[in-house]
């Protein structure tokens, strides 16, 4: 399991997540069973599996708004 705050960010195109029961696993608890301290689970629109290539600014923008939510004084 993982223990830690966590995030999962997936595109809505990605062969994953469209294989089937996937979407079921994810947004259905099964995910939530393996990453306890799941914090926020985000679908990109017309976004594939290489979601931090194809979209890199708004991934970003997810991953530094989830790290701010822990308090960092960070610049990053």
């Amino acid at each position: 399991k993982v223990m830690v705050p966590s995030i999962f960010i997936v595109g809505d195109k990605d062969i994953v997540y469209n294989i089937p029961g996937a979407k079921q696993f994810i947004h259905g608890g099964g995910m939530a069973g393996v990453v306890p301290n799941l914090k926020d689970i985000v679908v990109l629109e017309n976004t594939g599996h290489f979601l931090h290539e194809e979209k890199p600014t708004i991934v970003n923008d997810h991953i530094l708004g989830f790290l701010n939510k822990f308090g960092s004084k960070s610049s990053l």
